[in-house]
């Protein structure tokens, strides 16, 4: 006959371990990098819609650029 199954000790916390100050400094690179990518994205999305604004064939307005002048 086989010996019985043994059971595992209760594994609380086996899983889990403090964060070292290097791993968060890691976890801040890595966030920051994501933002960046998410930042780049967006103005390459908003070059693209100027570049596609001005090849639409439509004619720019009087108005196409407002400057703003301050008298004196």
């Amino acid at each position: 006959m086989s010996a019985p199954l043994q059971t595992a000790p209760p594994a609380t916390g086996r899983h889990h371990r403090t964060a070292t100050p290097r791993d968060r400094a890691l976890r801040a690179v890595d966030v920051a990098g994501r933002l960046g990518t998410a930042v780049t994205l967006a103005a390459l999305l908003v070059v693209a819609g100027a570049v596609g604004g001005l090849f639409d064939g439509a004619p720019a307005t009087e108005n196409a650029t407002v400057t703003a002048t301050f008298g004196r």
